[in-house]
């Protein structure tokens, strides 16, 4: 059967480019690493078990070429993404794909394989060769990754297919389906939530259904009929020969349809050097064909039934021309060989890219090409929109050293590597553009070829076609330089004569000799259009050819006086100028600049269009220049000499009378025809001085609304109604009969499209123009006539018409003081009584916009003007409404001071008024509150009482009148200009509306404190400075530092804080620190001590520093050893990091000096007091003395110490005193053995029961350690002693034993056990010692390893729990 083929036609546009990823490294297409090498023993290890099961994988699933770059396109090409390395770029539809509307790349340096988009959700899904599967957001941020672990599979990813299924998706934002190589599908739901999370679910297995494939190369899937077609092979080695491509229907499960063996290389097999193509199969978008493309770049073709869906094997006839004879040739053609990449154009067209980068269009039906000049791109990728046909996408890859030979040599080979291992390729040498080819019809592509500025395609294209060649021509034209060359070659060729003559008009050459040229073309073109016999059949076209070459003369005029001005010299910008300029400022410009000479020529050649002007010229010229170079140009007795060239043909008679007809006024005209244009004089016959000045071609350009307008300029109100009535009105009616009478003839062949009944006619119009520039007047006297004799006057339609025209007009005008006006207007208007005006919205019009007249006509009163159409709009702004009633308010109150309280209740009922008819949205509550106000800043109390209890529509609630009153008070007083002022009194008299107010009694507080108890304590705040401070504490301050002595008076400057608002417990703290602060800086430690006391026991801890003050100063009344300890203890909960060193120190001080104080009193004992100091005579000698002393309880000071006692205790005064006054009698109580006595005491932690001399000892322990000192091991050894002397317990033998580990000779601790194991008699005490003596040994043997105390520690601790576990077993 002869079908026709015709030639696809398409356009070529070129979108994004970029450069591949930088820094991605040498891509080899057939990667060779170490795990190919090495034998079997490689395999035995742990790591060679996983590889030989990689390698196990691989061999039952090939592994794929890798594809460094792949394009994904939605459905309908709203979103376009390119892979390129590890990088996916994003575009979209919006601007062309021109610029990425976001970018993916990922860290690991991955190739994306395949891809799909879920348009409707505008999410990507993408794999990489590393079997990862990513979801992808249009703007490029990452959603979830998902890998084959997560899948649980271990087959390789082929593919992911994005299912758009609105009815399905309810509980999860969208969902994939994945296809392994395994043939397992696998279905992935993305939730709605913002974590994204994921669910698999393997839906169904191809590998399970009977006759299928064991490994899957490739697929395809048509949604529209949920087809899958699938490339695959039976052997698990993945031999070509047992390949077979089958065809599937998904509905609930997969359900198999044909399958059919097919030849070629689908995966990559050992023994291939080169691998061409990548593996792929598409369904036509007809369904009807199926094309397969194996490695090795041959294309397989076969046919597909639509209704019993059986595959088979395609041949087709491929033909050189329609003249050459058909061969038949084999599926696998010349033609279908050497193919890198295709994709579908059509249901029977393909797209192919070859080898050689040519890429071209063949008709399988046909066996036709059907691109006549092929395009060449490099190593192009090809992919289609799957919902338009007609419409693909192409790739283009191209390298830095091949780019200059690709443009330069369209026979470009081997643009796509083999697979050779040795053969690699960096991918930042690359870069990629993205190409779209559309399909477009013949007009379509003629338009772009024009559009584009391919003149000459343009003109072959239009004679392949048959095409008028008028467009090509005219833009060439346009393109030109316009001179004559173009004027000959390109304007003279188009047959388009209304063109050529417009562009003979208006364009302007680019010479002299180029401008003569065009207007005399333009003259030689209106020739044919010379006045013969009268002929009332001409056509419009013929006149406006005439009114062309009166403008053709007047620009060839003004050339030929352009060049005398100029003295023969040309400029295109100054001609095109001065040729449509008027001739009077030309005139006046010439004036100004005095050039005498040109000005006269101006005058002989264009003397009617300059005679009106005359006077304005001559006032331009320079006083400076001498009248007699210019009294030619000044009128005379003679009339002067014109240059007047021949009248021409179309300057005669006939064209005024064309003029005058045109016009159709019905008012005296006259018409002065000049050397090019005539002119139109309208004389208004009432007012001779007021006239208009109109060329017939702009009068002919005018619409009927612009002539009814120009008929009444100049009117006012005393005769505007006359010239209606004589001369717009007629011609309105004149213009609406024939309207009308079209439009009946138009109803009556079907073809009126336009509702008239909604126009409007002129003189609404114009009154609407008017209103709009407050011409209120002329629209009162025109509407008053309208309605007084309505249906004779003929101004209006009907009353409807009228009274709609009215309000329009009135919310038109802008004015804001002819409220009068305006009511009479609408007073003018038909009655309601007995009229069919007045009814549904057009009556409600009517009342609003009453409404709205009075209302401002309120405004107005008082100050506050708005125009009516604000009124229409107020609703849309409520803050403006409100701050018009505050504005009221405040300019009623202050334009005069004292009104009657009459005056005040008419303002309240104007305000209703205001609410009623023009802000119905405001709160009557609120108009109240805001009137109440401004009786209160008026000083109208008594009124405001009275209102402020709520009139008979409204109340208010009494919180809001309180406060009310409250505001208004301390406007009063802070605007207070002194203590004595008369605010003062205005604001007492405005909060005794509420005397018995909480809050109200709070403003009297605030009123006494600032005049009554500041002025007593010498401070004098106004209360605007007082407004002024953030924190009334800063007044108290100011109280404190203001007086000496202030500070005494804790009772009255609480009280004046509370007066300023400061009453929480919080507060009145802060103001006794604040007292106690003042006190300290005084001098008086005693009353700073007791605040400090009291403020320590409510927890106010910003006053620890002054409290570690008193607790480390000099004694006070009460300030005993205990209390310091109490105020150090505050100040250490209380402190900041810096000051804890300082206050524990201090805290140790006391507590060392408590410990001795005890000891005082339990023994009787006094010190000798504090370190005077020591004469010269006998310095030397007293510290002898005292380093005697230390050196019975301590060894040699460390060596960061020196080792000179004497220098210590001269550096350090504290122990020099401790040392001289306190050592000397707690050693002295260590020996005395009737201090031996055991009692009770809480000196020592963890015992209760210790002796006199017990506690002595652990004192002077306390003070070595804390200064430093090493004790002396008989100093310990003495203090060990009458702890485990008998009596004794467990718990003493391990005291004394813990102390016993601090000796430095561990041998005299061992003498001390032997000793009381050899005195004791008691058996348990006996087994007691025994045990602490085993202990201890093993603890001094273990300790020779511990590098320090910590570790001793630690090592203590552990033995003993581990000698009390081992009771409680002894015990079980």
């Amino acid at each position: 059967m002869a079908e026709s083929v015709r030639e696809v036609l398409y356009e070529e546009r070129r979108h994004a480019s970029r450069h591949f990823t930088s820094n991605y490294p040498l891509l080899p297409f057939q990667q060779s690493n170490g795990a190919d090498k090495g034998g079997f023993l490689s395999f035995l290890s742990a790591r060679g078990v996983s590889r030989l099961k990689e390698k196990w994988n691989q061999y039952k699933n090939p592994k794929s070429m890798k594809k460094p770059v792949s394009l994904f396109i939605s459905p309908r090409g709203e979103h376009v993404a390119v892979a390129a390395g590890n990088q996916i770029t994003i575009l979209r539809k919006e601007d062309d794909y021109q610029e990425p509307c976001g970018s993916f790349t990922d860290s690991s340096l991955v190739l994306f394989t395949s891809g799909a988009w879920s348009e409707s959700h505008d999410i990507l899904g993408v794999v990489d060769d590393a079997d990862v599967i990513y979801f992808i957001k249009a703007n490029g941020e990452e959603i979830t990754r998902i890998t084959k672990r997560h899948l649980k599979v271990s087959s390789t990813i082929t593919g992911l297919i994005a299912q758009d299924d609105y009815e399905l998706q309810q509980s999860f934002l969208c969902n994939f389906t994945v296809l392994t190589s395994d043939g397992a599908f696998h279905h992935i739901e993305i939730s709605r939530e913002p974590s994204a999370s994921i669910s698999a679910i393997k839906s169904s297995d191809l590998a399970l259904k009977r006759q299928y494939t064991q490994n899957v190369f490739c697929f395809d899937y048509y949604p529209e009929l949920s087809l899958f077609v699938v490339v695959g092979s039976v052997a698990a080695s993945g031999k070509s020969e047992s390949c077979y491509l089958s065809l599937w229907r998904k509905h609930q499960n997969l359900e198999p349809l044909a399958s059919i063996q097919l030849e070629g290389l689908y995966c990559e097999q050992k023994g291939y050097a080169t691998h061409l193509a990548y593996p792929k199969v598409l369904i036509s978008p007809r369904e009807a064909y199926i094309a397969t493309l194996d490695m090795n770049g041959c294309l397989h073709l076969f046919k597909l039934d639509k209704e019993t869906y059986l595959v088979t094997n395609f041949a087709f006839q491929e033909r050189i021309n329609s003249g050459v004879t058909d061969r038949s040739l084999n599926v696998c053609t010349d033609i279908l060989v050497e193919i890198v990449d295709f994709t579908w154009w059509s249901g029977h067209i393909l797209t192919l890219a070859k080898r050689s980068g040519f890429v071209t269009m063949l008709d399988i039906v046909s066996g036709m090409k059907l691109i006549e000049n092929e395009p060449v791109y490099s190593m192009p990728v090809l992919e289609r929109l799957q919902k338009f046909e007609g419409n693909i996408f192409l790739l283009e890859r191209l390298s830095e050293d091949r780019c200059d030979s690709f443009n330069g040599n369209r026979q470009t080979k081997d643009l796509h590597h083999g697979e050779d291992g040795s053969n690699q390729s960096d991918l930042s040498r690359f870069s990629w553009n993205l190409i779209s080819l559309s399909e477009r019809s013949v007009p379509e592509m003629y338009k772009i070829l024009i559009g584009n500025s391919k003149h000459q395609a343009a003109l072959e294209f239009a004679g392949r076609y048959q095409l008028d060649r008028d467009e090509v021509l005219k833009s060439q034209w346009l393109c030109s330089g316009k001179g004559i060359n173009d004027l000959n070659t390109l304007l003279s060729n188009i047959k388009d004569k209304v063109f050529v003559l417009s562009e003979c008009v208006d364009k302007v050459g680019p010479s002299e000799e180029a401008v003569k040229a065009l207007l005399a073309y333009g003259m030689q073109l209106t020739n044919c259009c010379k006045f013969s016999e009268p002929n009332n059949q001409e056509s419009r076209e013929t006149w406006d050819f005439r009114l062309a070459r009166l403008q053709l003369l007047q620009f060839s005029d003004r050339l030929e006086t352009f060049l005398g001005i100029n003295m023969g010299r040309f400029s295109v910008w100054e001609y095109s100028k001065f040729r449509v300029m008027p001739m009077n400022e030309a005139a006046i410009t010439l004036a100004e600049s005095g050039k005498i000479g040109a000005l006269n020529l101006l005058f002989k050649r264009h003397p009617y269009s300059l005679a009106p002007f005359m006077l304005d010229i001559l006032a331009a010229i320079p006083e400076t220049i001498p009248v007699q170079t210019y009294v030619q140009l000044l009128p005379g007795r003679s009339p002067p000499n014109f240059f007047m060239r021949g009248e021409d043909w179309v300057e005669c008679d006939k064209m005024d009378l064309f003029g005058l007809q045109q016009m159709n006024l019905q008012f005296g005209i006259s018409i002065e025809l000049e050397i090019l244009i005539p002119t139109l004089v309208y004389a208004n016959e009432n007012e001779a001085d007021i006239s208009t000045s109109m060329s017939l071609v702009a009068w002919e350009q005018l619409s009927d609304y612009e002539k009814f307008k120009t008929m009444l300029n100049w009117c006012r109100e005393e005769n505007v109604v006359e010239s209606l009535r004589n001369k717009a009105i007629p011609f309105m009616q004149k213009r609406s009969h024939r309207v009308s009478l079209a439009t009946q003839q138009q109803i009556s062949d079907g073809h009126s499209l336009v509702d008239h009944t909604k126009s409007e006619s002129f003189l609404v119009s114009w009154l609407k123009e008017i209103s709009f520039v407050n011409k209120l007047d002329i629209c009162l006297m025109v509407i008053e006539e309208g309605c007084r004799e309505l249906q004779s006057s003929g101004f209006f339609k009907d009353e409807v018409e009228v009274v709609d025209c009215a309000l329009q007009c009135l919310y038109l005008f802008t004015v804001t003081d002819r409220w009068d006006t305006m009511a009479e207007i609408l007073s003018k208007l038909p009655k309601k009584q007995g009229s069919k005006t007045f009814i549904g919205n057009l009556d409600q019009r009517y009342k609003v916009a009453e409404g709205h007249i009075e209302a401002g006509s309120i405004l107005a009163f008082y100050l506050v003007p708005k125009p009516m159409n604000y009124f229409l709009e107020a609703h849309s702004d409520k803050q403006g409404a409100k701050q018009i009633i505050r504005l009221m308010l405040s300019k009623f109150s202050r334009q005069r001071h004292g009104r009657p309280d009459d005056e005040w209740e008419t303002m309240w009922y104007d305000m209703q008024c205001l609410h009623e008819m023009a802000f119905p949205f405001l709160d009557l509550e609120y108009l109240l509150t805001e009137f109440c106000g401004g009786l209160l800043k008026a000083e109208k109390f008594s009124l405001a009482r009275s209102y402020l209890k709520g009139t008979s529509s409204v109340a208010l609630a009494k919180e809001k009148a309180e406060n009310l009153v409250i505001q208004a008070a301390r406007e009063y007083f802070f605007s207070a200009s002194s203590l004595t002022c008369s605010e003062i009194w205005k604001a007492k008299n405005c909060l005794n509306l509420f005397p018995s107010s909480r809050n109200v009694k709070a403003e009297f507080d605030l009123i006494d404190a600032l005049t009554v108890k500041l002025p007593n304590f010498g401070v004098t705040l106004l209360p605007m400075q007082f407004r002024q401070k953030k924190d009334p504490m800063e007044i108290i301050k100011m109280v404190l530092t203001n007086e000496a002595g202030a500070y005494l008076h804790v009772d009255e400057l609480i009280e004046v804080a509370n007066l300023l608002g400061l009453r929480s417990p919080d507060e009145i703290s802060a103001v006794q620190e604040a007292i106690a602060r003042e006190a300290a800086v005084s001098g008086d430690m005693q009353l700073a001590f007791d605040l400090c006391l009291a403020l320590a026991k409510k927890g106010h801890g910003l006053v620890w520093d002054l409290c570690a003050a008193i607790a480390k100063g000099p004694p006070l009344e009460n300030l005993d050893t205990s209390t310091r300890k109490q105020l150090l203890g505050f100040a250490l909960s209380h402190c900041d990091e810096q000051s804890i060193r300082e206050l524990l120190n201090a805290w140790k001080d006391l507590d060392m000096q408590m410990q001795c104080e005890t000891l005082m009193t339990l023994t009787g004992t006094k010190s000798s007091g504090l370190v005077k100091g020591f004469k010269s005579a006998d310095k030397k000698d007293s510290l002898n003395s005292v380093e005697k002393t230390l050196s019975l309880v301590a060894k040699k000071p460390p060596f960061e110490h020196g080792t000179d006692w004497q220098l210590l205790l001269q550096e350090s005064g504290k122990i020099l005193a401790f040392a001289d006054v306190q050592l000397p009698w707690l050693l002295d109580l260590t020996r005395k053995p009737q201090h031996g006595k055991k009692f009770t005491s809480d000196l020592t932690c963890g015992k209760q029961y210790v002796s006199v001399r017990t506690q002595a000892g652990i004192t002077i322990l306390s003070w070595l350690a804390r200064n430093g000192f090493a004790p002396r091991d008989d100093l310990i050894a003495s203090l060990v002693k009458p702890i485990i002397e008998p009596p004794v317990t467990e718990e003493d033998d391990v005291i004394g034993c813990s102390f016993l580990l601090n000796l430095v000779d561990a041998a005299s601790g061992v003498e001390l056990i032997e000793e009381q194991i050899k005195t004791r008699k008691n058996y348990p005490e006996t087994c007691s010692i025994k045990n602490v003596g085993t202990t201890y040994s093993m603890l001094q043997n273990n300790g020779v390893h511990c590098d320090g105390a910590v570790q001793r520690r630690e090592l203590l601790l552990r033995k003993f729990k581990e000698r009390n576990n081992a009771d409680s077993r002894l015990c079980l």
